[in-house]
């Protein structure tokens, strides 16, 4: 038996859907129908403010949001102390 590599009809076959997404999809249109979503983009979106926010956060959930950078304080690295209750030799 090979080891390793693709093997034929291993995975998850295409267009397959988790029972939990399927819920979640679910119990997402029940409480938000589609009529009541657009007339709520409609309202938020006379704001220029929130419909420039709406469409960036929609781009980046379309592509995937890019990493966010972690930085410390003025950008710098992140301050670490490592505290330990061992006593090591001195050499």
């Amino acid at each position: 038996m090979a080891k390793g590599g693709k093997r034929e009809g291993s995975g998850r076959p295409k267009g397959a859907n988790l029972a939990s997404t399927v819920a979640k999809r679910s119990w997402g249109a029940k409480i938000l129908p589609d009529k009541r979503e657009i007339a709520d983009w409609k309202k938020w979106l006379d704001d220029p403010r929130v419909g420039f926010e709406a469409f960036k956060l929609a781009v980046a959930y379309k592509h995937g949001k890019p990493v966010q950078p972690v930085a410390g304080p003025d950008g710098g690295p992140i301050p670490l102390q490592v505290i330990t209750n061992v006593n090591l030799p001195h050499e």
